[in-house]
């Protein structure tokens, strides 16, 4: 499941992180054409392109046209589009500044440079977008062998757009719209990408080994846990799993009381969700639906939520007042990380 306040808090001394997400669903605007170039994601090993490589340029080809890429393609990379911090200016109503993302990107970059997000599969994947200075950009979805899925051309606002490309694909294009001559429609077109996205894109999904899983007590019921303690852990949750076994479930940790909302972008398995606080005394109990982009909040401040698959809170008569039960080790980090991320 994808949390989606690790990129819209408002308030100060946010830290930052990850989805994109992803993450890609969530992300805020940094820079427009003209402002300070945006900064460089800092994970060169799943970034290919940045510049183009001097003995073999990474272009997209479209026919007769060709455009330098940038191509990302680790879940790291995404997640620096997601949650670095830029240059750019104060977003709207209270956004932090300069968040960088593909429209970023896009803009920050000499036209008509793409940004090419590369799967290691296709599958049904929309994305959810936003951008506080109102830019226009066109969002290009590709099948698995690069054929022309759907074209959303798009002006975004400071409120998240979902994009819907209706039906699976491995490859997102991310361009500026003069990119695009008129009169040549790209739907139903086949790219021609460079090797870097065909090859070393990571697996759908990577389950968080560190810290190592824990045990958690809800009740007289245990429940082994991943451990999302950071927020590139926390974007990413538990999307693209095609099931979570029963018994299994993550648990995320906050720094800071805080409240908190989760969506369902790239989730496709239905969820309980318990918000808890400091102590671990759960405060409110929720149903999360596969793929649903509506929030629900914890309406309250807290520092924990555990996510279990759907029904496991009911079949363990788990309810609001039970007690989250930790490990040492996890009771420790939320009693040190107070104000301050791991």
């Amino acid at each position: 499941m994808r949390r989606f306040r690790d990129l819209d808090r408002p308030r100060s001394g946010w830290r930052a992180v990850a989805v994109a997400g992803c993450l890609l669903a969530s992300w805020l605007a940094a820079t427009c054409a003209g402002d300070r170039p945006v900064p460089g994601p800092p994970n060169p090993a799943g970034i290919a392109g940045e510049g183009g490589l001097a003995d073999a340029p990474t272009v997209v080809r479209f026919g007769s046209r060709t455009w330098p890429a940038i191509v990302v393609k680790t879940h790291g990379a995404r997640e620096e589009f997601a949650l670095r911090k830029g240059d750019g200016a104060s977003g709207a109503a209270g956004d932090p500044a300069g968040w960088l993302s593909p429209v970023d990107r896009v803009w920050s970059a000499p036209s008509p440079t793409v940004v090419l997000f590369a799967w290691a599969t296709a599958v049904h994947r929309p994305l959810a977008l936003r951008d506080a200075r109102l830019r226009p950009v066109v969002v290009v979805f590709l099948d698995g062998t690069a054929r022309v899925r759907a074209v959303h051309p798009v002006r975004l606002g400071a409120e998240r757009r979902p994009l819907d490309p209706g039906g699976p694909v491995r490859f997102v294009l991310f361009l500026r719209p003069e990119a695009i001559a008129a009169g040549e429609p790209l739907e139903g077109r086949t790219a021609v990408l460079p090797p870097a996205a065909w090859h070393g894109a990571e697996p759908e999904y990577v389950p968080i080994e560190s810290p190592p899983p824990a045990v958690v007590r809800v009740g007289a019921a245990t429940v082994r846990v991943e451990v999302a303690d950071t927020p590139a852990k926390r974007l990413r949750g538990l999307m693209y799993r095609d099931r979570v076994p029963e018994g299994t479930g993550m648990l995320f940790l906050y720094s800071e009381d805080d409240v908190q909302s989760f969506w369902m972008l790239n989730t496709r398995v239905p969820l309980d969700l318990a918000y808890a606080d400091r102590y671990g005394v759960i405060r409110r109990l929720v149903r999360l639906e596969p793929h649903a982009l509506r929030g629900k909040s914890s309406e309250i401040p807290v520092r924990v939520a555990l996510e279990c698959p759907a029904g496991w809170f009911e079949r363990h008569g788990v309810r609001v007042g039970d007690r989250l039960e930790f490990p040492p080790d996890l009771r420790g980090w939320l009693d040190a990380n107070a104000g301050g991320e791991r």
